[in-house]
This record gives structure tokens, sequence and C-alpha cells, in this order.
């Protein structure tokens, strides 16, 4: 009869049906769970009760990356505010901070921050020498400084960079339209803000370096594993007490500071 072919072809119709969706279902769950290798649809699974896969993608693309300056004392650093303005101007997702480690905690407090996912750290004093000895990777300017004030993490490993020098080359070359070249320079101190500017001020072509500092033996130090190989220009090691006896009334048109004196206005 009528009535019974089209229920015949109704039934046939919903059979039609549930194998398709039976077939569907089983080829999507072989994509999904018998290829182990196949995560994405897996997270498309997971994604049909949950969230779309790109959600998930969106929050890793704008994940705010963290960072830090790392020193002791810490208070006075503007790091903070120019990564702020960094941030502002080229959009990037991060956070910056200024980090009081104890003076006997570096090592631990840069672990610390490796374990919470920060990305990277700057190093300021005193703290670029024991920066340097922690790295397990290191360009080359921050061999030649034997010092680093930049920490890059990724995975296990830390890399340490130093861009002291080039940094105050260029700001004084290029914003105060000062040239190195031919000119007689001072350096104040042997630390490891002094060491990560030598080499660049010697690559600069200054008429004569004069380092001082507390002790010679230190800037003495300085000056061998550094200056030897790219001495360009006469360099004077001295104290701060011998700094102008008469044979070295030579004026300086550049002097810079590399002690922690001005951080707590002491006198050197």
């Amino acid at each position: 009869s009528l009535d019974s072919t089209h229920n015949i072809k109704k039934h046939q119709k919903l059979a039609h049906k549930k194998s398709a969706s039976q077939q569907k279902t089983h080829h999507f769950n072989a994509y999904t769970f018998d290829d182990k290798k196949n995560s994405f649809g897996l997270y498309f699974f997971i994604g049909i009760f949950t969230s779309p896969p790109w959600a998930n993608w969106k929050k890793i693309v704008s994940m705010t990356d963290h960072y830090a300056v790392i020193g002791n004392p810490i208070a006075h650093s503007k790091s903070p505010i120019i990564h702020e303005a960094f941030r502002l101007q080229t959009h990037q997702d991060l956070s910056y901070e200024a980090v009081l480690a104890p003076l006997d905690g570096f090592a631990p407090l840069v672990q610390t921050l490796v374990d919470k996912g920060y990305r990277g750290a700057n190093v300021t004093v005193p703290f670029k020498l024991e920066a340097y000895q922690l790295c397990n990777a290191l360009t080359e300017r921050a061999k030649s400084a034997g010092a680093v004030n930049t920490l890059i993490f990724a995975k296990d490993n830390i890399q340490g960079d130093n861009t002291d020098g080039v940094g105050l080359v260029n700001d004084i070359e290029q914003n105060l339209q000062v040239r190195f070249a031919d000119k007689h320079v001072l350096l104040l101190g042997a630390g490891g803000a002094a060491q990560g500017v030598l080499l660049p001020i010697l690559l600069a072509q200054p008429a004569s370096l004069t380092i001082a500092n507390r002790t010679l033996e230190k800037a003495h130090f300085m000056v061998q594993r550094v200056a030897v190989a790219h001495a360009v220009c006469n360099i004077t090691v001295t104290t701060f007490e011998n700094l102008f006896p008469p044979q070295l009334k030579q004026p300086f048109d550049i002097v810079i500071n590399a002690t922690s004196a001005g951080l707590t206005a002491s006198c050197l």
C-alpha cells in the first residue's frame, strides 16, 4: 500500500542517516583519539564542549611576558619607567618590575624568576659579575666585558648579554652629539659596569683613556683582560687619591662614573 511504501522509505532514510552518523562519529573518534599524535583533533573535540581552539590560541598569543630588573639597591632604577614607555610604543603585552635581591641571594632569586615563567631580566649593581658566572651561554660582548646586565631565559638555558657599553656610547654620541674619537676620557670604577663599557669606549677611538679605581689591582686586571687586545689609545690606570698629580693634569673631555657612589651620594 501507499502507507507501507511511505513507511519503508521513511525507515530507509532514518537508517541511512543513522549509518552516516555512525560513520561520521567513527571517523571523528579515530581522528581525535585513535591518532594520538594529532593533538589538534583532541583539542577540537574538547573545544566543542568548552570553547573553540582559537579562543585558547588568542589567550596564548596575548599572554603577558614578565621581566624584571634585579639589584641592591633598586629603588633608584628607571628601568620600569623606560620599559613601560617601550610597552606603550610597541603595544607589546609585557610587565616589568624592580626586584630587590639580597646581597647573598642573587642566584636563588634568578631561579625563582625562571620557575615562575619570566622571559628575562636586567641586572644592575652589584650583581653583574655574579650574573656572568650564572650564565651557561654568553654573547661575544658579554664575554669581552666579563659582566652581564641582561639575562635571557629559554627552557633550561640562561643566556647573558651586556648592553651597557653600546648603550652608553650610542647615547653620548647620538643623543648628546659628543664623539669619543680624539677625546680624553676618564672612567671612574673597575666593577661590572666599568667592564661593560670599556671595550665600546676603546672601539670609539678616544685619544686617551684614564681609569681610576679604589684599588689598582682590579683596574689593572680589567685593562689586561679587555684593553690589551683592543688598545687603540694611551691607557692610564690610577687610584682616586692619585688622580690629579702633576703628570695627570690633562683635562678630560668626557667623564664617566661607573661606580655606585652616585646611588648613595657618597664620596669616591
